[in-house]
């Protein structure tokens, strides 16, 4: 438990380089995938507009 613990710690001291994966919807939300669709161009297919998420993530 205690190198987990550590392990943790690290991620959360590497937010301030701007590791976001602790924030865990910030990297699997609906938001995430249409940043990733507009930045190679296949925006068409963005969903958070429409989503519940917007509010929440968005």
């Amino acid at each position: 438990m205690l190198a987990f613990s550590n392990l943790q710690q690290k991620e959360l001291d590497y937010q301030k380089h701007g590791f976001t994966t602790v924030k865990h919807q910030a990297e699997v939300g609906v938001g995430y995938f249409d940043a990733i669709s507009q930045s190679v161009g296949a925006d068409s297919v963005a969903a958070l507009a429409d989503s519940t998420e917007k509010e929440q993530f968005g």
